[in-house]
């Protein structure tokens, strides 16, 4: 619950414009990983599969936290 609450916060303050980004390096295959770990059970219980096809050492430039809310709330719709 309190990861759907901050996800929607973070939505609506990008949404209204009151968000100043924080531009940083980030690596792409680890951040992934990371944000998938509380996905993994629910997934395994619904016999879905995640493979992963990332160039090694991967990396973006963008604010790390609004990336993780868009990705999470792509693999939470992924599993339900």
């Amino acid at each position: 619950m309190n990861w759907l609450v901050n996800n929607l916060l973070s939505i609506a303050r990008i949404e209204v414009g009151n968000v100043q980004l924080q531009p940083q390096e980030v690596q792409i295959e680890a951040a992934l990983a990371e944000w998938w770990k509380p996905f993994e059970t629910r997934a395994g219980e619904r016999g879905l599969r995640l493979t992963w096809s990332i160039e090694p050492g991967a990396k973006v430039e963008t604010d790390p936290e609004f990336l993780r809310v868009v990705v999470t709330n792509l693999f939470d719709n992924a599993v339900s």
